[in-house]
């Protein structure tokens, strides 16, 4: 009983050390990118509908990247858990190199897909000028996101959230002052999405150049660097890829889910997509309880497997869902009583206004929902499952699909038939793979292996 009290508390301590910074960091940088949406808003409503659709194409573009992040970082965890520099050296050079890579190919690829994606998200053709500017920029300028999402995984595999939130903190305000400049000292009619933009690119190189300069201080000035050789080098990126591709393909696949699904809002208009846009806002703020404990749980985890401490890893899952519905319930009440002001910062539209405010409602039990799902996968792909919650997406998805069209067109309940088919894919999922969690975390069998053997 001593024992487990101890665990519990260290759980407590390093779950809240873990924690803060990163709620803090979604927090400061949700406000920032607000106040950044403000100025592309002002600047123009239909800018700010093109972004809300395409969006979702280059975030399924940047998840590529992450094909190499969630791989390296399952195997990384657990080697700063064990003490092993050395290797951790090795992987995080095999990380780098292979994302930079990567970037560049993946950048000239989607470069010919641009005018395929326009109309794949139903944007009307007299905005199809504006959003291929924006989709030339984002999606050829996209190495740089990848360079920044594989540090940002590196320093949280070692528990630094704090240098991941002075990171985006950094990247979120660049852009925030460079929107900022192009509105007030722009003619209003030379100003271009093409510079909005352009301003998100040189924030994400900022991002870069500080986590560079603090890897080399807080770990290879401590550490020889020895770089891996060609065998080793294949032999960690094929681990890599064991993980990162099922792990990687499972948020790829459900931002594909999340386009189609979008395109379904096309189909509804553009005041559906602006509407859809406006309770992103909301949405980013009611979900920063889940990614904030989801980021630290995931790291905590891989740790103690390093550590082989399977009591530990399992109480912290617990620990960490009862603290996501919490914070996730809190957030959510407030945002949702300070709703109306904070939307006539956006629109006058009081038809606008009382269907975000609607959705809201619906959005709050979709959040909740999303606790248990996220958590569930993040604990799987810590300890190496990763198959499971790949299949399970594709299975979910299809049911969001089925809701969403069945309710939201056929029988024309619009984006709140739409809402509840994310509502039946987060519930599925997050019941099936929590179950799945409990099961391989039973017992100590868990830490008795290898991830990157």
């Amino acid at each position: 009983m001593v024992m487990k009290n101890r665990i519990q508390k260290k759980g407590h301590t390093e779950l809240l050390r873990m924690t803060w910074p990163v709620v803090a960091e979604l927090l400061l940088t949700g406000l920032i990118n607000t106040g950044s949406q403000y100025f592309l808003n002002a600047f123009s409503t239909d800018a700010m509908a093109v972004v809300g659709s395409l969006s979702q194409i280059v975030s399924m573009v940047i998840n590529l990247y992450t094909l190499v992040s969630i791989g390296g970082s399952i195997l990384l965890a657990p080697m700063v858990g064990a003490g092993r520099q050395k290797d951790c050296g090795k992987l995080i050079d095999t990380m780098l190199t292979a994302n930079l890579v990567f970037g560049v190919l993946v950048s000239a690829v989607t470069l010919c897909a641009v005018y395929p994606f326009l109309y794949m998200m139903n944007i009307e053709p007299a905005l199809y000028a504006m959003g291929r500017e924006y989709l030339i920029i984002s999606l050829g300028l996209s190495t740089v996101q990848s360079l920044l999402i594989t540090y940002t995984a590196i320093f949280r595999s070692f528990g630094h959230m704090k240098d991941v939130l002075a990171c985006n903190f950094a990247v979120y305000l660049t852009c925030f002052f460079a929107n900022m400049m192009i509105y007030y000292l722009m003619p209003q009619g030379k100003q271009r999405l093409l510079f909005y933009t352009f301003s998100g690119i040189i924030g994400q190189a900022t991002g870069v150049i500080y986590l560079h300069l603090r890897l080399r201080s807080f770990f290879w000035k401590q550490n020889k660097r020895e770089k891996p050789d060609s065998g080793e080098r294949m032999r960690l990126l094929k681990r890599i890829l064991h993980f990162g591709i099922p792990g990687g393909m499972e948020g790829i696949l459900y931002l594909i889910a999340q386009i189609v699904i979008v395109a379904m809002i096309g189909s509804l208009g553009t005041r559906a997509l602006l509407i859809k846009a406006y309770l992103g806002n909301f949405a980013a703020y009611m979900s920063i309880g889940t990614s904030a404990i989801n980021t630290a749980v995931f790291v905590l985890i891989g740790q103690y497997l390093g550590e082989k401490n399977p009591e530990a890893l399992r109480s912290i899952f617990r620990e960490g869902l009862a603290a996501g519905i919490l914070i996730t319930l809190t957030v959510s009440a407030g945002l949702i009583a300070v709703s109306r002001p904070v939307l006539h910062l956006f629109t006058y539209d009081e038809s606008i206004i009382e269907q975000v405010q609607a959705l809201l409602y619906l959005q709050l039990i979709v959040e909740e929902a999303r606790v248990l799902a996220a958590l569930a996968v993040s604990g799987l792909k810590a300890v190496g499952e990763t198959r499971l919650p790949f299949i399970m997406i594709i299975i979910g998805s299809l049911l969001d699909f089925a809701i969403a069209y069945g309710l939201g067109i056929v029988l024309n309940w619009g984006l709140y038939g739409i809402w509840l088919g994310y509502l039946g894919d987060l519930v599925l999922r997050g019941i099936v793979e929590a179950l799945r969690w409990y099961k391989i975390t039973r017992g100590n069998a868990i830490c008795g292996r290898r991830l990157d053997e």
